[in-house]
């Protein structure tokens, strides 16, 4: 039994004041991708990033420890656009999800790939394209059947389950606290936390742990826990926010970021690297990789 939380696709967060931290942590920008929009990062054994982004579909490679710091395409997914969530599901392997993106997602475009790593060598292999469900956001491999992932569709208010080897799709969880909330920047309405199995069925009924308000100019986007199981939460359009398992929230970064929209933390725990869409900050030409140290 486990505890999904869910934003989106799954978060935890209290509800309760923001606060700001007496002593915020140095966030540095690492690299700035030009013109390019990033959507989501994990991190390989390796200690590279990998990148989602929009607007290309294509899958970057970061080292945040070379010297000069520079980013790599290393792989175009073809008919889609836009690469939405990605995770890893076995030894250097990681599932990429994405669509058609022409100003808003569309309808029946969801693809699933198969991205893999043998030394310096990187290959691609379809899973399935065209999807009618979807377009989905970020994705979580399951703890013990890694090779099925959750993913969520925002705007139907659904948690997806996704087999990577085979292919089936199916709804794992819907429920109208998942609804989106309309008049805000993104359809995320809240935050909740359910219990699931290993399977990522819903074990028991969601607690709505904070709900946002129609027309917010702030919206949750993607998160990264820490061993401690704190959240740490990418707020669109320009912060990072801390929330301990008491509900204690705290803002950590605020103004650096443009339009933050996913993060991970480094193999030691002791980093945060927030990747960023480019946007809202006419200072910033491209997608950022920010490096928090905790």
């Amino acid at each position: 039994m486990h505890y999904a939380l869910t934003a989106g696709l799954i978060a935890f967060i209290a509800a309760g004041a923001f606060y700001y931290s007496s002593s915020q942590p140095k966030a540095l920008e690492l690299v700035q991708i030009s013109n390019t929009c990033i959507e989501n990062v994990v991190i390989r054994s390796n200690g590279d990033l990998l990148m989602t982004t929009i607007g290309e579909g294509k899958v970057y490679s970061f080292s945040p420890n070379a010297t000069p710091a520079a980013s790599n395409p290393i792989y175009k997914i073809e008919e889609v656009n836009a690469l939405s969530g990605i995770a890893e599901v076995g030894q250097d392997v990681f599932a990429v999800t994405g669509g058609v993106f022409e100003g808003m997602y569309q309808s029946n475009t969801m693809n699933l790939s198969l991205l893999k790593f043998d030394g310096h060598n990187v290959s691609i292999s379809t899973v399935f394209q065209k999807s009618k469900y979807g377009p989905v956001n970020s994705t979580l491999a399951l703890m013990r059947h890694k090779q099925i992932i959750l993913t969520a569709d925002a705007e139907r208010g659904e948690v997806l389950r996704l087999d990577t080897t085979t292919g089936h799709v199916g709804v794992a969880i819907k429920d109208k606290a998942l609804a989106p909330v309309p008049g805000g920047p993104f359809p995320v309405g809240s935050f909740n936390r359910v219990k699931i199995d290993d399977m990522g069925n819903k074990l028991a009924n969601f607690e709505v742990l904070a709900k946002l308000e129609k027309g917010s100019p702030y919206a949750p986007d993607d998160f990264a826990m820490d061993r401690h199981r704190n959240a740490y939460v990418v707020y669109w359009h320009d912060r990072v926010v801390k929330i301990t398992q008491g509900g204690k929230q705290t803002i950590l970064v605020e103004g650096l970021l443009a339009g933050p929209s996913s993060a991970v933390f480094s193999k030691d725990g002791k980093t945060l690297y927030v990747v960023t869409s480019g946007q809202n900050n006419p200072a910033v030409s491209g997608g950022q990789v920010v490096e928090v140290k905790l």
